[in-house]
């Protein structure tokens, strides 16, 4: 039905047009905040970088659910075999985790034992291996290298040399 899809149009313009406006409205609301703190109305930037925090916390919470319906995707993709599309889904939420909670975060580190858990599934142990030790990586930054969670991923990555034939390093 041509109608039917010129109004499917029609409504994601609109909610283009929204996100654009909430983008331009945030922008205002950080000028207005700083045009009050130069003239010292303190009240006022408050008031401005308030409206500013509570936007921007509606936003990271869609970001959240977005991270946390991409996750429960991918772990049932990967449940039902279908390894490529889970891999595309934990890959999506690893990017998630760096942008929001940064390169050294445990959660960031759960996202890349995701993504080798996934490769190790699909038989590719080195992009497996990569990725195990990028959580190595964070693991010891974070909880020091005789930790039992920086040990388990040791015991992860034996376990890929493992599948690759490698007994000895």
């Amino acid at each position: 039905n041509p109608f039917a899809m010129w109004q499917e149009q029609q409504t994601e313009w609109e909610r283009v047009e929204i996100d654009y406006q909430k983008e331009e409205e945030l922008t205002e609301c950080s000028h207005q905040s700083d045009v009050f703190m130069e003239v010292q109305r303190f009240d006022l930037c408050i008031e401005y970088r308030e409206k500013m925090i509570c936007q921007l916390v509606r936003k990271r919470r869609r970001e959240i659910e977005k991270e946390r319906s991409l996750d429960i995707l991918g772990e049932a993709y990967e449940e039902f075999g279908n390894y490529q599309k889970a891999l595309e889904y934990k890959k999506e939420v690893l990017d998630i985790m760096k942008t929001y909670s940064g390169e050294k975060n445990a959660n960031t580190a759960a996202s890349y034992n995701k993504v080798a858990s996934v490769y190790t599934y699909l038989g590719q142990y080195q992009l497996s291996l990569e990725y195990c030790k990028k959580e190595l990586d964070i693991h010891e930054a974070i909880y020091g290298e005789k930790h039992v969670n920086t040990a388990a991923v040791y015991n992860k990555i034996a376990s890929v040399y493992e599948h690759l034939g490698q007994y000895q390093l």
